[in-house]
């Protein structure tokens, strides 16, 4: 039997742990659930975790490394990095 757990205890979990779900990951990055699951199926994402046969989880430190490296000046510029990330 699954353990239930609290609407709020989930909430202070999502919102304190250092993983997050495919939804609330693609909300952090602002794309919907859809592009972040082709772009794990098709490579280009983010790195995540495989917790099981069927749970996906991505550290919020990946998926901020994952934006930086994105990180653009112009259309034809791309930036380096910022320090500390």
């Amino acid at each position: 039997m699954a353990a239930v757990i609290s609407p709020s205890l989930k909430q202070t979990v999502e919102a304190t742990s250092p993983y997050m779900t495919t939804p609330w990951a693609a909300a952090y990055v602002g794309l919907s659930v859809g592009a972040l699951e082709r772009y794990r199926t098709h490579g280009g994402g983010p790195a995540f975790c495989r917790v099981g046969p069927k749970r996906i989880v991505y550290r919020k430190s990946d998926l901020d490394a994952w934006v930086e490296r994105g990180r653009h000046a112009s259309t034809s510029v791309q930036l380096e990095p910022a320090e500390g990330r």
